[in-house]
């Protein structure tokens, strides 16, 4: 089953997190906002369950049951970095399901070629979790050992966010690290499903971050916006200055405000 929680009355709104986050990461941001709030864990992530298969086509269906089996006929939806490609795969597979749509710092392209020549770190996280020992160690030892390898305390809260204690000095991974590896190069890349949304959608981008503002792939002749159109064309972008791929956290009053104003209309 996937794992959520759930807050506030009225129109529903879903929240999709990224890779190796969970349904938390949004929250603050969600409670801001007026809405019947579903958060959810993806597959393999959080307290949701364990299974091989991270296509969008896959993470799209599993969106897709959750809502029929919470009687959600139609809702708007958040998401950041995988969250949304998820949401985007989805709401062009299914648009009559969806009002409106959230894009955080992601576009509808394949990260592979970056993720292999610029972020080799994302395998290197889950080749490194698989590799850590955590019988018989404590918290604090295992995020020193974190730390001491990455010498970032960011990649140390990251990774350690992800295990969940058995029993006292017991710790275990949470997330099903076997299937997110196999299915890595699938969350990088990209198939463009075989419908369009023509409702509203905002693409929030980091104006440092190297997913969308900042990406690459982009030149004179080919622009941000040409990525989205191509299969949601009432898209529009705003950048959130100063902030990379976790805009949400790095300035998350902004996009607080933004998402607020987007889906009320005001």
């Amino acid at each position: 089953m996937v794992n959520f929680f759930n807050f506030g009355s009225g129109k529903p709104v879903l929240w999709l997190h990224g890779l190796l986050g969970n349904a938390l990461n949004l929250s603050s941001i969600a409670k801001g906002i007026d809405g019947n709030h579903f958060l959810l864990d993806a597959r393999n992530h959080g307290r949701s369950f364990h299974q091989p298969g991270m296509t969008y086509k896959i993470l799209s269906d599993d969106l897709f049951r959750f809502m029929d089996k919470h009687n959600i006929p139609r809702a708007s939806v958040i998401g950041h970095s995988m969250g949304g490609k998820t949401a985007m795969y989805a709401c062009c597979t299914r648009p009559e399901r969806f009002e409106k749509v959230c894009i955080l710092d992601v576009a509808p392209i394949s990260y592979t070629f970056m993720m292999n020549q610029r972020f080799p770190e994302l395998r290197q996280y889950l080749e490194y979790m698989k590799s850590l020992h955590l019988e018989g160690k404590s918290r604090k030892q295992i995020e020193k050992e974190i730390d001491d390898h990455f010498h970032d305390h960011h990649i140390t809260a990251l990774l350690s966010s992800n295990m969940k204690m058995e029993k006292e000095d017991h710790y275990i991974w949470r997330i099903g690290l076997d299937n997110l590896l196999q299915g890595l190069d699938d969350i990088a890349g990209w198939v463009n499903p075989d419908g369009r949304f023509t409702g509203e959608v905002l693409a929030l981008s980091g104006g440092n971050s190297k997913h969308t503002i900042r990406n690459p792939l982009l030149t004179d002749k080919i622009k941000l916006i040409d990525f989205y159109t191509q299969i949601m064309p009432n898209t529009r972008i705003q950048s959130v200055v100063g902030a990379g791929h976790f805009l949400h956290a790095e300035k998350p009053k902004e996009v607080q405000n933004k998402i607020k104003e987007f889906l009320t209309g005001s």
